[in-house]
């Protein structure tokens, strides 16, 4: 079993007697259900609907009071070479290949689109949702999945295995709504974080403050091209 760390996962890989490789995910912290369920759902999704290589998610589970004491992800193993170690080696035809694959791959995912802004879940995997939206049934025929809220976790003070407190923001079928709450849930920086990176960086101006100030103009800016009809015919939920 070898060690794979992320910045917010521990992955290991697992070598089967059969020779078989697969891919153990364990998050650094405790998070929430949502968020695990959330990237499963989203894995199943591009799997089954696109013709993304997406790896397959063999085995889950969120709850972190489990056998093991943590939330876990299985999926197979995708092999391949990472790209950042053979960009500078590859020919200039070579280099255009591969954008011109990347880019179908984002048009593929552009061209999805969902009944509400919010995150991808599969239905009964969030018991405890108070609103989804149901996709489309030419987005997902088997019936299996539903737009729910996003969630995200408040900063914490210290090391601990604490998340932080969790917030959920939608889910919403209008854009200026989701944009707004995005927006909002960003500017709400603990003083304790604020004063934490004010003694890290040692730096005369105040980079937390002149976020939020660029973060309150643009929530105005968003307003405004969000009442525009013209937006509103063009935009869409999507990956």
């Amino acid at each position: 079993m070898d060690k794979l760390n992320r910045e917010f996962s521990r992955g290991f890989l697992l070598t089967m007697d059969n020779g078989c490789e697969l891919i153990a995910k364990i998050p650094c912290a405790h998070t929430e259900q949502a968020f695990l369920a959330s990237e499963v759902a989203t894995s199943k999704y591009l799997r089954q609907y696109t013709s993304l290589p997406i790896p397959n998610v063999l085995a889950w589970n969120p709850d972190k009071t489990n056998e093991i004491g943590s939330e876990y992800l299985i999926v197979e193993k995708i092999y391949g070479v990472a790209l950042k170690d053979l960009w500078e080696n590859l020919s200039s035809l070579d280099r255009y290949s591969i954008i011109e694959k990347i880019v179908a791959m984002e048009t593929e995912l552009a061209n999805l689109d969902f009944s509400a802004y919010g995150a991808l879940y599969l239905r009964g995997s969030v018991p405890d949702q108070p609103k989804y939206y149901p996709l489309a049934s030419e987005r997902d025929c088997g019936e299996s999945f539903c737009v729910g809220a996003l969630y995200k976790l408040s900063q914490i003070d210290d090391n601990t295995e604490s998340s932080g407190e969790l917030t959920s923001y939608g889910p919403c079928q209008s854009i200026f709504h989701i944009h707004v709450i995005l927006l909002y849930s960003l500017l709400a920086i603990k003083p304790s974080v604020e004063n934490k990176f004010q003694a890290m960086t040692q730096v005369d101006f105040d980079p937390i403050n002149e976020t939020r100030a660029l973060l309150e103009k643009a929530s105005i800016l968003i307003s405004i091209l969000t009442s525009d009809n013209r937006v509103q015919r063009v935009s869409k939920p999507s990956l």
